[in-house]
């Protein structure tokens, strides 16, 4: 009976010694679960008034972990932090080799707080050689062991975004799209905006205003906030002066403008007619030209038809046929009107001696080489006539 007795209490305490063990087991589990934040020491970090906060994967000094990135126009920021555990804290500015005092805790703190202000002005990020800044901060006790380690990525900006509008001298440079020139009526102005931040992306917004330049349109976006784009209007056949407007602000309100004229017709020709082919021959054509948005144009004029056969159509025979007679002008100034007389070339008033009738045209552009080339686009303005003997 007595061997029976001891039986059971073996049996009882092992199982008693069992569901400790898994008990504890259990208990090991749920604390290896537990995020190590939960229990560790932390620094929190308040970033300077009116300083705009960013998340940021930047690679930091090695053994801190980034707490806070932030961008802001002043040049000595103050930095305030507060721990909630330890005795001390201490900064390391831009070198984590070197420790610096923190600043005084602001009024008011209860707990383990500091600051830090750099004891120099900070040069902006828009300077090669100062663009990123650090703090690194680590957490004691009153042993001396290292309870946390943080850093805070800072970025100084002190200057708008830039913009490069594809111009020259405030006249729109027509780009490409899709590697192929663009038309006159559906031009392609590209536009670049940077920002030499170091820290956050995409900060910059971009806003376009486009129409007559004798008006003042509203902005309205015209790119994401990569800093590149273009922007592409439909613009009816004809002699108009238009204005674009390309504005980046940044994250601070900050705007930079760039802006600049452009016209799909930038030369109109107007002519006297000869009234007779002799009258071509001796005297040339009295042209007048209105220019704007360009400071070069030329002026030609070529054959269509002679005495009845014609070879091609007016515009064909700018791209097709020989000049028989031009001039080239250039200009201090983007608007420009002149007055003068269009002559034969020796060799075309020799081809034309004994014609009976001859259809000309007379082409003006504000680009001298499509003249050359034959570029017979709708830049060019055309005045088609006809002389008999």
């Amino acid at each position: 009976m007595r061997g029976s007795d001891a039986a059971r209490r073996a049996l009882a305490g092992h199982r008693t010694h069992r569901l400790r063990a898994r008990q504890l087991g259990a208990l090991l589990g749920l604390l290896m679960a537990l995020p190590a934040s939960a229990s560790a020491a932390g620094i929190t970090f308040s970033a300077p008034s009116g300083a705009r906060s960013y998340a940021d994967q930047s690679l930091g000094p090695a053994g801190y972990t980034e707490a806070l990135a932030f961008r802001t126009t002043d040049t000595r920021p103050v930095i305030a932090m507060t721990a909630d555990s330890g005795t001390q804290l201490q900064c390391h500015f831009d070198d984590v080799f070197v420790t610096q005092t923190c600043g005084g805790p602001a009024p008011g703190c209860a707990a383990i707080c500091g600051s830090f202000q750099p004891p120099a002005s900070l040069g902006p990020d828009s300077d090669q050689f100062s663009r990123a800044h650090f703090l690194a901060v680590d957490l004691v006790d009153a042993d001396g062991n290292t309870l946390a380690s943080e850093w805070v990525n800072i970025d100084v900006d002190t200057t708008p975004p830039v913009i490069d509008l594809a111009s020259a001298g405030g006249l729109l440079t027509n780009g490409t799209a899709g590697g192929n020139s663009t038309l006159p009526l559906r031009p392609n102005f590209d536009f670049q905006v940077t920002d030499s931040n170091s820290v956050g992306s995409q900060v910059d917004t971009i806003a376009c205003a486009w129409g007559p330049a004798t008006t003042s349109p509203a902005f309205a976006s015209c790119g994401d906030k990569t800093g590149s784009g273009s922007y592409r209007p439909r613009l009816p056949d004809g002699h108009r002066l238009y204005r674009l407007q390309v504005r980046a602000t940044d994250d601070f309100g900050r705007s930079t403008t760039a802006s600049g004229v452009y016209d799909p017709l930038p030369c109109v020709v107007s002519i006297q007619s000869p009234g007779r082919i002799a009258r071509l021959l001796s005297s040339g054509i009295p042209t007048r030209l209105n220019c704007e948005a360009t400071r070069h144009a030329a002026v030609a004029i070529y054959a269509f038809m002679v005495n009845g056969d014609q070879s091609t159509s007016p515009r064909g025979a700018v791209a097709e046929n020989p000049i028989l007679g031009e001039y080239r002008l250039s200009s201090k100034t983007s608007t420009f009107k002149v007055t003068r007389r269009l002559r034969l070339s020796g060799a075309a008033r020799s081809a034309l001696r004994h014609a009976r009738s001859v259809g000309l045209v007379v082409a003006a552009g504000g680009d001298p080489d499509k003249i050359e080339a034959g570029l017979a686009d709708a830049s060019l303005s055309y005045q088609a006539f006809t002389l008999h003997r």
